[in-house]
């Protein structure tokens, strides 16, 4: 049968199966239909929720940034306001009881995601750890403003509290850093007398314990209760890293040092004094040997940055602790004793001659040789130092000091705006940028620079990339 088609087993065989078969993967097939549906219409979704997250993030950071612009215009605008004219002057609340509950009441991970939240450290910030040596007496609120200011986790902090605090104070410190851990109590604790040796003893306790804790850390910074950063972490570990591996401390011959140092001073206290001045330096007419070692005297600044070398060689080497015990009677031996080393051969950080510039401190002071200052006072002369108000901020942050580290003094009831302006300012610039033109006593118009953040957003990038 020529014109019938024939077929054969395998034919038949072929045939049963493909027809099995497409009906067999016909549901599959729907199923991977209806598959590739299902995941093209969540990646719809999710491109659609994470299209509104972005935007969402983006007008929340639009709305930072004109808040924060707002909030940094209002300040500018006082701080270059009329000294005629007055303005508000709401003060920040000092009661140490009320740090004290503020503190207990709460639980460690709420104290510190309220209270000492922190940017993550960048990898240059956990290279280079600093450790910082805090000396206080009063204003448990101050401390926790300038403790808020400079906490990261990577750093180190010793808080010195000074044997005439009160009980009160000192709870209140205590609860202010139980939940964290990087930030210790010295063990030994002095009566610290202005101008005394014990000043210099109050940052030795803290040096022991900080150098005990066996962690590393790069750099030591001194403070005090009233001083503030003018930079965040990030931009102080740039200006430390440009040191090179040197100390920062204020070293010049003075003809005062004859008059402090060749006879013996004893403190006597006073009738009618308090604080770090209820004792008065009386000369006597013991005349002191030479300093051991043939040590040169130089002044300087108590307010320094060492190497942490240099800190090692303050407390185990023979040559320190004896230049030590010789300042013990003198007066403001913290002027002498770090500015000396910093010039003795064979200290570790040492500069011997011409000194690097010094940026520990932004300071003003009255010469009253002189009778003048560097910069007109808005706040308060206090032991002709000028105790800062907002308006003092235009020198602050001017030209002449935009390499300095901190500022001093904060006053005990300082304004709350001059913390919020310090702090708006202190994240909005970059080491070594100034926000006014300043000259001394202000014989100039000053000005906003408008540059300020362009740089510190090309610094950001920077560090990002």
């Amino acid at each position: 049968m020529p014109d019938e088609i024939l077929f054969s087993e395998f034919d038949l065989i072929y045939l049963t199966y493909s027809s099995l078969q497409r009906e067999i993967m016909f549901p599959f097939r729907i199923r991977r239909r209806k598959f590739k549906t299902r995941m093209l219409s969540s990646f719809l979704v999710l491109s659609v929720i994470l299209t509104f997250w972005m935007a969402r993030q983006e007008f929340s950071y639009s709305q930072q940034k004109n808040q924060s612009n707002k909030e940094w215009n209002e300040c500018v605008a006082k701080i270059q306001s009329d000294p005629s004219i007055e303005l508000s002057n709401t003060t920040l609340i000092s009661d140490d009881d009320n740090i004290y509950q503020t503190y207990r009441t709460k639980e460690c991970p709420s104290i510190v995601q309220e209270y000492f939240s922190h940017p993550p450290p960048t990898q240059s910030e956990l290279e280079f750890p600093i450790a910082f040596s805090i000396s206080v007496y009063k204003s448990a609120s101050l401390l926790e403003k300038l403790l808020q200011a400079i906490y990261m986790p990577q750093n180190l902090y010793c808080i010195h509290i000074d044997m005439k605090s009160t009980p009160t104070f000192c709870a209140a410190v205590t609860e202010l850093i139980r939940c964290l851990p990087n930030v210790l109590l010295a063990k030994k604790s002095v009566d610290v007398i202005y101008p005394h040796i014990s000043i210099l003893h109050a940052q030795f306790n803290c040096m022991e314990d900080l150098l005990y804790t066996g962690k590393d850390w790069k750099y030591m910074i001194n403070l005090v209760g009233q001083d503030f950063p003018l930079y965040n972490n990030r931009e102080l570990v740039l200006a430390l890293r440009a040191l090179n591996g040197k100390n920062n401390i204020q070293s010049f011959h003075h003809p005062d040092l004859k008059r402090r140092t060749q006879y013996a001073y004893e403190f006597k206290r006073r009738m009618d004094g308090s604080d770090h001045k209820a004792y008065k330096p009386v000369k006597t007419y013991r005349k002191k040997s030479p300093p051991p070692y043939n040590i040169t005297l130089f002044k300087g600044a108590n307010h320094v940055g060492l190497t942490k070398g240099f800190v090692e060689y303050i407390i185990f080497n023979q040559t320190a602790r004896d230049f030590i015990d010789w300042l013990s009677d003198t007066r403001s031996p913290p002027e002498t004793f770090y500015s000396s080393l910093q010039q003795h051969p064979g200290v570790p950080g040492g500069v011997i001659g011409l000194q690097p510039e010094f940026v520990m401190r932004a300071i003003d002071w009255f010469d009253k040789e002189k009778d003048e200052a560097n910069y007109e006072c808005h706040g308060k002369w206090v032991r002709q130092i000028c105790w800062i108000s907002v308006r003092d901020l235009r020198w602050v942050l001017g030209w002449n000091k935009r390499n300095m580290l901190f500022v001093q003094k904060i006053p005990f009831d300082v304004s709350e705006d001059l913390l919020r302006c310090l702090s708006i300012a202190r994240e909005r610039r970059v080491y070594g940028s100034y926000f006014f033109m300043t000259r001394t006593n202000f014989s100039d118009t000053s000005y906003l620079r408008s540059d300020v953040e362009k740089e510190m957003m090309e610094r950001h990038e920077s560090v990002v990339t």
